[in-house]
């Protein structure tokens, strides 16, 4: 798979190129000795892919939502498991494991 790269600094990068760009920033601040400078550097880049992946993510759940609705299905709220998701035993399951994205952001 290859990555699409933005063509122009104001073009923003596709939410999974962000993403690979966050992990590869957590490798450099957990296995690279880095000047402070270098640190805090990609730092402000991973908060800034941080905030902008949640962004992406929002976007997408209010398309999901809004194409539910003109579906005539009601869209679950946020967190809020619809009912072909199955028993509620397996919904707290996935609820925990959803918590710890591994980022420490």
């Amino acid at each position: 798979m290859t990555s699409r790269k933005p063509t122009s600094p104001e073009e923003p990068l596709r939410f999974e190129d962000a993403l690979a760009r966050l992990e590869s920033i957590v490798e450099e601040l957990e296995g690279k000795e880095l000047t402070l400078e270098e640190t805090l550097a990609r730092y402000e880049e991973g908060t800034r892919l941080v905030r902008e992946c949640s962004r992406k993510l929002e976007e997408a759940e209010q398309r999901i939502r809004t194409l539910s609705a003109e579906g005539g299905g009601k869209a679950p709220a946020p967190g809020e498991a619809s009912e072909a998701d199955g028993d509620e035993e397996g919904a707290e399951d996935e609820e925990a494991e959803a918590g710890d994205s591994g980022l420490p952001f």
